[in-house]
């Protein structure tokens, strides 16, 4: 439910850019199945401000994915999945 998701993530929704970094006990559980596992996760927005979706990666490594890490290629990833999901949708 994208709602719930982000009402959840609040200001960690990303608008158009990833977010990277540690995520807070609720945004975990909204985000993840086996969220105990999960120590650090990438949020990339799916289309141009997230309509088609999220893409949310994660890892049990707590410095894998950093908010002063570059995101040239989860934007990569981003439009690459969002130009398949518009032709999906046609």
């Amino acid at each position: 439910d994208m709602h719930a998701i982000r009402q959840t993530l609040g200001d960690n929704f990303p608008k158009s850019q990833p977010v990277s970094g540690r995520l807070k006990e609720a945004e975990k559980k909204s985000l993840f199945v086996n969220d105990d596992a999960v120590n650090s996760a990438a949020i990339i927005p799916l289309g141009e401000a997230g309509e088609l979706g999220l893409l949310v990666l994660g890892s049990d490594d707590p410095s894998h994915y950093d908010p002063e890490m570059g995101d040239l290629f989860l934007l990569l990833i981003a439009d690459m999945l969002s130009r398949l999901l518009y032709r999906c949708n046609k």
